[in-house]
């Protein structure tokens, strides 16, 4: 199989080729995800799990609000000439307020943070990440939030087959900003791991 994770789901996909290496073809990490102890908990998640964040679990979203949050994840002109579309935005709105999406996402937040920072064993060691030796893409837009401070670079190179790229103006959910190149290196990675 091919194992594929955006943000906090590249953890879990990087963990199952670490873990389980005869199951997996290949790995996609999408966005930056809280896989080196150097990725700030950005603030936002600290609050969640919180004890204010079980009011911030209740308050009704509004399409002000995603469209805030979407900008603060580096997709402002993505919203701004319609690759993040309209109905994308109005169906996030409603899921959010029609389902305990966001209760679940506090558990989560409270699974995975401690008070100061990421839980031990959740990001990886240098002997996790030398021991994946499936084909591994990395892509990790300049506007994403997750960015900024870590040295994805360095990351990348202590696994044996993984390469990053580093679309320009991609937010953290690069395939709004660019989904044509986000769409061809996922096709070549995965006819790659076939080879």
């Amino acid at each position: 199989m091919h194992s594929v994770g955006a943000s906090i789901g590249d953890v879990w996909a990087l963990a199952l080729a670490s873990k389980y290496p005869d199951r997996v073809l290949s790995v996609t990490l999408l966005g930056a995800g809280p896989l080196s102890d150097d990725v700030d908990v950005h603030v936002g998640l600290k609050l969640l799990r919180s004890s204010f964040g079980v009011l911030m679990s209740r308050i009704p979203w509004r399409e002000r609000m995603e469209r805030g949050q979407a900008r603060q994840s580096g997709h402002g002109s993505a919203l701004n000439d319609g690759r993040m579309p309209q109905p994308y935005v109005d169906w996030k709105v409603e899921m959010t307020n029609s389902t305990d999406w966001r209760v679940h996402e506090r558990a989560m937040m409270r699974a995975v943070i401690g008070r100061g920072g990421w839980k031990p064993g959740l990001t990886f060691s240098a002997a996790d990440l030398t021991s994946v030796s499936v084909p591994v893409l990395m892509v990790c837009g300049t506007n994403d939030p997750g960015f900024e401070g870590t040295d994805w670079e360095a990351f990348i190179a202590q696994m044996p087959n993984a390469i990053l790229e580093v679309p320009d103006d991609g937010g953290h959910q690069p395939w709004f900003d660019d989904p044509e190149h986000v769409a061809n290196s996922l096709r070549r990675h995965f006819q790659k791991a076939h080879e």
